[in-house]
């Protein structure tokens, strides 16, 4: 009776009129092992592509519950892994799904029900189950850059033609199962819902409605604990309060609230991490693919698979190359994003330390040149988020993002032997990346007046010097201290060191000159 509500459920009334669920066909699963939490699942899915907003939101949180009850389940028991097995499939199911949620906004119910739960199969599951789910996926990399919806690969498929057969190519394949990139766009929404939205301490007491609203929500979606003030918060706010002449009072009241923050960044916080080493370990799964086979040597960089590893091949059966060059770049391409995305989010320093580790293994994997044909336009955006973070305020930070920037310098001069891709959008992005930097430490110093109660002080020109030091730390070390033995990429890095000091230089007296223009306006 239960599987024939089930086989009913799918019929046209029940769905939209418009749009994909109609013309859904749902197959009923055999019985076999966790067939009912399939069937569910199927439901579920079923309805939240209903076209009442209610049936979508509540299937939704129905799904979001039976995660979470699993996820209680299983740490109370200690069978986190065996539960989790079970779910496996709802990725599988999700992916399909990428591009329907990408029409919701990011802070949308339906995503912040489903997503979570993604991230729940992929962190509990066993190791085994999900390398088996990594290489399946990666079947359907094959002929992906044949297509024009990768599109800015034309040099790529000039130096290197197509293996595959022009009748394969011409032909327009209907899409059946999800692939890798599809799995990579899960990851990204993932990344944009479960981001930290930031401190509620931090929002202005008559803030407007959409920030009192945000409480609010918080307040019903994750449980309130005591408001804990960072070290470098406590330290700011008694250095201005010694400046001022203030007392410590507002430094106590906020202490002595309840809020939802330390929640809130803990779930984004691993949340973040997750999806970060979820495409981390596709990255080394296709490493082996290709590792394991005599021809996908050639896709790989020379430099770190030159280890003499060809007696490995030597009386075994040849097999045909199973991706071309342009479908590594596109999978280059789409693991980079993710990278990118976590880059450019308000993350945790844990992730963002994760983050620049696993985009350097990601270069010496498949070389500076896939990179940087995966990479494109978005190279700039890179050199960005990059020189952001050489300026942070903490060292083990800014030290990760220094690496990264030199093993990009270093490989492109080893490939190319100058840095004329990278030069360019380096130091466009200097001044903004500066600006950023002064703008942040202007809005907390601001911040920190108002929970003192204290008067109005402009920000001084010493304090926008004194935010912008780690960032001059950074480019003196590479001046100084280049990290090669290499006499002519030594004089070169020198060089580009000497360059971004300069702008340096320029934008600290450029905001000098600007105050003293002000300050005379003023007077006049």
């Amino acid at each position: 009776e239960i599987l024939e509500r089930y086989r009913r459920y799918c019929l046209p009334e029940f769905v939209a009129t418009e749009g994909s669920s109609q013309h859904l066909k749902i197959d009923t699963p055999g019985i076999h092992s966790h067939w009912l939490s399939e069937i569910c699942m199927d439901i579920c899915l079923l309805g939240t592509e209903h076209a009442e907003p209610q049936i979508q939101q509540r299937s939704a949180s129905l799904l979001h519950e039976l995660f979470w009850s699993c996820s209680q389940e299983g740490t109370s028991t200690g069978r986190s892994a065996p539960i989790a097995s079970m779910l496996v499939s709802f990725v599988w199911r999700m992916l399909s799904r990428v591009d329907y949620l990408s029409n919701f906004s990011a802070r949308s119910q339906l995503r912040k029900d489903l997503l979570p739960c993604v991230i729940y199969v992929l962190q509990s599951s066993p190791g085994n189950l999900l390398r088996a789910l990594w290489r399946k996926l990666c079947k359907g990399l094959k002929s992906k850059g044949s297509s024009d919806k990768f599109g800015g690969f034309s040099s790529v498929r000039t130096r290197f033609p197509s293996t595959h057969t022009s009748s394969r190519m011409g032909r327009q394949e209907p899409k059946d199962d999800p692939d890798v990139l599809d799995f990579f766009s899960l990851l990204n929404l993932a990344l944009r819902t479960l981001e930290y939205e930031g401190s509620e301490e931090h929002l202005e007491k008559d803030g407007a409605g959409t920030s009192r609203e945000n409480v609010q929500l918080w307040k019903k979606e994750f449980l309130p604990s005591a408001s804990q003030i960072s070290t470098a918060d406590a330290r700011s706010m008694r250095k201005l309060s010694d400046d001022i002449g203030s007392t410590h009072s507002a430094a106590s009241e906020t202490a002595s609230l309840t809020s939802s923050t330390v929640s809130r960044r803990w779930f984004g916080h691993d949340g973040s991490l997750v999806a970060v080493n979820a495409a981390h370990q596709l990255v080394w799964e296709l490493y082996r693919i290709l590792s394991g086979v005599p021809e996908g040597e050639s896709l790989l960089n020379p430099s770190v698979n030159g280890r003499g590893d060809k007696q490995q091949y030597s009386g075994q059966k040849t097999q045909s190359l199973p991706y071309t060059h342009v479908d590594i770049a596109v999978f280059v391409r789409a693991a980079s994003s993710v990278y990118l995305h976590a880059l450019a989010l308000r993350q945790s320093d844990i992730v963002v330390v994760r983050t620049f580790k696993v985009s350097a293994e990601l270069i010496k994997i498949f070389g500076i040149k896939k990179f940087l044909e995966g990479v494109g336009e978005t190279l700039q955006h890179w050199m960005r988020v990059i020189s952001l973070q050489c300026g942070a305020r903490r060292a083990v930070v800014r030290i990760e993002a220094t690496d990264l920037l030199e093993l990009i310098l270093r490989s492109t001069w080893h490939a190319y032997g100058s840095f004329f891709r990278i030069r360019v959008p380096l130091l466009a992005v200097q001044t903004e990346v500066m600006e950023r930097i002064v703008a942040t430490a202007a809005s907390r110093y601001y911040r920190d007046q108002r929970r003192l109660s204290a008067t109005f002080e402009p920000f001084s020109n010493v304090n926008a010097e004194a935010s912008l030091v780690p960032l001059w730390r950074t480019l003196d070390r590479i001046e100084k201290q280049p990290a090669s033995q290499n006499v002519a990429f030594r004089g070169a890095l020198i060089r580009m060191a000497g360059k971004l000091k300069k702008l340096y230089r320029a934008y600290i007296a450029a905001r000098v000159l600007s105050f003293i223009h002000g300050s005379r306006s003023e007077n006049g």
